[in-house]
């Protein structure tokens, strides 16, 4: 890309453009925090693991996503330099998990397992977004000239009965974590019992779970009164984000289907863009206000 074309680039997509420096802050501001937990020894992992691998894992990909970002800037999108955006803002939604479990927490009451581990949590979700944002920056053009914005419409009401079922399916598990930081009992345990086993073993995998429940593997009594309250604790967590997740997604892509500019209708046997105008009426007017008024009359998209 020429400087004339970087030049118009960044008149046309000042939005885009920003975005792009905003990632490079972020970049170097993710890569600092890494290595300043390198160098004083804050673990990023409350359950244990290679808690300095995760450290340096972080200035890698902050390291990584600065030249990045900066080559964006400086050059302009171009096809490897998305891929590579791509790839990061994966690697940073993965290091993003369980931050909405510790927003619950703090939420509830509860203090957060290691704020060092929540602020690291925080950060790579910022990251994502801003890393995806920039690889679609040269794509957030202006409306061509031959679509328009459809009609405001409701989300379908399948799309609303999932959303509400996302929501409602959070009620069991903050009533739990609730019901643990007021000083009750809840499986067996209470809330500071639960926080010395959530460190000691960490997250319960959901195929564990499944197999435990189908009886094809025996769950020991470990921290638990019974089987069943280690069940009950496990399912009530995975339950709750699952299905919020699902309808996260169902919302999302119900909202990009509902808002996605739709093209016009050709009058006229004009084909879209060319300089012909709009087509003559009998009455010696244009087709423009008949065109106007057919996109107005075009039903909202199905969510």
């Amino acid at each position: 890309m020429s400087t004339r074309d970087m030049s118009t680039w960044r008149q046309q997509r000042p939005w885009p453009h920003r975005v792009g420096r905003a990632a490079l802050v972020w970049a170097v501001a993710y890569a600092g925090f890494g290595l300043a937990c390198v160098l004083s020894g804050t673990p990023l992992l409350h359950f244990g693991g290679d808690a300095e691998g995760l450290a340096w894992a972080v200035v890698a990909v902050g390291g990584l996503a600065a030249p990045v970002s900066g080559a964006v800037v400086r050059y302009g999108m171009r096809p490897a330099l998305r891929v590579l955006l791509l790839s990061v803002s994966v690697l940073t939604g993965v290091m993003a998990f369980s931050l909405l479990m510790d927003v619950i927490t703090l939420m509830a009451g509860q203090r957060v397992d290691s704020w060092a581990s929540t602020a690291n949590k925080a950060l790579a979700a910022v990251g994502a977004v801003l890393l995806a944002a920039t690889a679609r920056s040269d794509r957030l053009t202006a409306v061509p000239t031959d679509t328009t914005a459809p009609q405001p419409s409701a989300a379908p009401r399948s799309v609303q009965l999932t959303t509400w079922a996302g929501t409602l399916a959070f009620l069991p598990y903050a009533a739990m974590k609730t019901h643990w930081a007021s000083g009750g009992t809840f499986a067996g345990v209470t809330g500071e019992e639960m926080l010395a086993v959530s460190e000691r073993n960490g997250v319960v995998g959901t195929g564990y779970l499944a197999l435990v429940t189908a009886g094809a593997v025996t769950m020991g009594r470990g921290d638990f009164p019974s089987e069943g309250d280690a069940l009950l604790v496990g399912w009530t967590g995975i339950t709750a984000f699952a299905v919020y997740g699902v309808a996260l997604a169902v919302a999302a892509r119900s909202y990009w289907l509902r808002t996605r500019t739709v093209r016009l209708p050709v009058a006229g046997g004009s084909t879209p863009g060319s300089a012909a105008g709009p087509a003559a009426t009998p009455g010696g007017g244009t087709s423009g206000g008949s065109l106007c008024r057919t996109v107005d009359q075009l039903p909202p998209r199905p969510g």
